[in-house]
């Protein structure tokens, strides 16, 4: 793993998910009084803050959070000609993000046969899917052959990762709808946050394959008490993403960021430390150094709600 992938609420080590173990510690860290909180828990020194040099904007805060107006990891290829702290210990605008390591971040997660991240790391992810196991229990064949049947997989991509299980597109499709369970969650490990699973409605998801796009989403109700589940997959309480009214994959993010707590879920037990705050209607907890910074953290932006002289903001 690129280290900034650790404690970014992304399971990445699926044997155990030891990328996320223990992240409270960061997230109820305190700082000392000559230090800037970053908004993942980091420190830095005060004197660090806001200090753009020349119009360059180099962040001490790996989440940016010092700095007004930091460059997008999409946008910026320059990066891959400089070496230094703004490129290199940069995370990802989002979970979803691939990470070159070399300050680039990438859109997807499928394979492409051309590179696209400078020094081939995105390549590493086709071994992790293991194309050629058809027996793989975390990316499981039905999501193989769905993936393979779509336009995500290119004809010169098919041939490298779908003919041991189908020998065109049109007998993916065909597997998939006669093989595969009318719902299905892949992969089966969580997306997000410990416990936010993707799934596919085959019937539905195979007739609009071009883009393969879940179908709905399974998710921990007692982090997420504002979602109301309307069936369950496998023991997992879900709800279909139309229902959510979603234009893009940034809703995903701010809706279930507002269930999202390293600290709850690691410790199951409230705002136990003095410096957390819960999060209105749901068993969230936040720090308090995230209250009114302009970033919404809770269900319905609560957190950012307060007036300057509310007695939450003064305890």
């Amino acid at each position: 793993l690129d280290w900034s992938e650790i404690c970014d609420g992304k399971v990445d080590c699926l044997d155990g998910g030891e990328d996320e173990k223990h992240c409270h510690e960061l997230y109820i860290n305190r700082c000392e009084e000559n230090e800037y909180q970053c908004r993942n828990g980091m420190c830095v020194n005060e004197d660090f803050l806001r200090d753009e040099f020349r119009k360059l904007i180099s962040p001490e805060c790996m989440d940016a959070s010092d700095e007004i107006g930091a460059r997008d990891p999409d946008d910026d290829d320059t990066c891959l000609n400089d070496p230094t702290f703004r490129c290199e210990d940069f995370i990802c605008r989002t979970p979803w993000h691939f990470p070159c390591g070399d300050g680039n971040c990438l859109k997807y997660y499928f394979p492409r046969n051309n590179l696209q991240c400078n020094n081939q790391r995105d390549q590493a992810f086709n071994f992790l899917v293991d194309w050629h196991n058809s027996e793989d229990t975390e990316f499981p064949r039905c999501f193989k052959t769905l993936i393979c049947a779509s336009i995500l997989i290119s004809s010169n991509n098919f041939d490298q990762y779908c003919t041991n299980l189908c020998l065109n597109k049109e007998e993916c499709k065909r597997q998939t709808l006669d093989e595969c369970p009318s719902s299905f969650i892949a992969p089966t490990f969580p997306m997000w946050g410990g416990h936010v699973r993707l799934g596919y409605f085959t019937n539905q998801t195979i007739n609009s394959v071009k883009e393969a796009r879940p179908e709905f989403i399974c998710y921990n109700e007692y982090l997420c008490p504002f979602l109301i589940p309307t069936f369950t997959v496998n023991n997992y309480t879900c709800l279909r993403i139309d229902e959510l009214k979603w234009s893009s994959l940034d809703d995903f993010y701010k809706v279930f960021i507002s269930c999202y707590n390293p600290y709850q879920i690691e410790n199951k037990i409230g705002c136990a430390e003095p410096t957390m705050i819960r999060c209105l209607e749901t068993n969230k907890c936040i720090h308090a150094h995230k209250i009114n910074d302009g970033i919404p953290d809770c269900f319905g932006d609560f957190d950012e709600l307060f007036s300057a002289g509310s007695c939450i903001l003064n305890d």
